[in-house]
């Protein structure tokens, strides 16, 4: 749940950033599960037509 909250407060303060993992993989342990790696593209400002609509 926190992951969530992270990814979104992001991605809503950098509309240039695109998750580019759409089912990433989470290391299983007993103390701490966590991602293994979250693979991302950050774009300039104002070059994805999508943002602003």
């Amino acid at each position: 749940m926190e992951l969530e909250i992270v990814l979104v407060t992001l991605l809503r303060h950098a509309p240039g950033l695109t998750v580019l993992d759409p089912a990433p993989s989470y290391r299983e342990t007993l103390t701490i599960r966590g991602l293994r790696s979250l693979r991302v593209r950050l774009e300039a400002a104002g070059t994805r037509p999508d943002v602003g609509r």
